[in-house]
C-alpha cells in the first residue's frame, strides 16, 4: 500500500537527497545491536527466540566498524561528549553518555551548549537517578573544517535542522561535507 501521508521519514530527492533535511542527530550503533540474537540467547537462553524468527547478528563488529564511525563524525563535524575514549573515562560529570561504547576518539567538536529547558530536564533527570547526557549531533557547535576541506559554520540554534537544509552549513550534509570536496574532481 502506498503511503497516504509521509511522516517521521522523508524521502529525499535532488543532490543530497535526504541527508538535507534530516534533524542531525548522530548516534552510533550500540555493540548488542550487531550482535542482537547472541546478545538474546546469552541472556535468556536459545530457547528465547522462536525458531521461525529471523532475527540474526550482522557479520561484523563494532571494533571493527570503529573506525569508520570515528571517519564519519569527522567528516560531518559531530559536536558530543565522548564518556570512554581508547579504555579512559573522559567524560564523568561532563555530559558524556555512560552507556555509550568506547571510542578511539573524542567528538570532533564539543557538545552543543545546553538550552535552558535541556538544563532543566538534566537536573530533574539526575534527581530521579537517571544518566543525562549531551545528545550526539553533526550539527557543529563551532566552525569547523571537515577532513575534505569543506568548511562549516557554528549553529545558531534556528529551530530548523528536521525538515530544512541548513542555511548556516552547520549540518552535516552532502552537499555541505562532501560535494565542494567532489567539485574539485576532473572526472565530477
Amino acid at each position: 500500500m502506498p503511503y497516504r501521508q509521509l511522516a517521521a521519514f522523508l524521502p529525499g530527492t535532488g543532490v543530497g537527497g535526504a541527508g538535507l533535511h534530516w534533524s542531525g542527530v548522530h548516534f552510533r550503533v550500540d555493540p548488542i545491536e550487531l550482535r542482537m540474537r547472541s546478545h538474546y540467547e546469552e541472556r535468556y537462553g536459545k530457547s528465547f527466540i522462536p525458531q521461525d524468527m529471523i532475527i540474526q547478528d550482522f557479520g561484523v563488529t563494532y571494533d571493527e566498524l570503529e573506525p569508520f564511525f570515528d571517519k564519519a563524525e569527522k567528516v560531518f563535524g559531530t559536536s558530543g561528549t565522548a564518556w570512554s575514549v581508547k579504555g579512559k573515562v573522559v567524560g564523568k560529570d561532563r555530559g558524556g553518555n555512560v552507556f555509550a561504547p568506547d571510542r578511539s576518539d573524542d567528538f570532533p567538536l564539543p557538545a552543543q551548549k545546553n538550552t535552558w529547558s535541556a538544563q532543566l530536564f538534566e537536573k530533574a533527570a539526575r534527581e530521579v537517578g537517571y544518566h543525562p547526557y549531551n545528545l550526539p549531533s553533526a550539527n557543529t557547535s563551532d566552525s569547523y573544517t571537515n577532513t575534505y576541506g569543506a568548511q562549516m559554520g557554528p549553529c545558531n540554534f534556528c529551530g530548523y535542522c528536521s525538515g530544512y537544509a541548513c542555511y548556516m552549513y552547520s549540518k552535516a550534509s552532502p552537499n555541505v561535507n562532501i560535494l565542494p570536496a567532489l567539485r574539485q574532481e576532473k572526472r565530477f
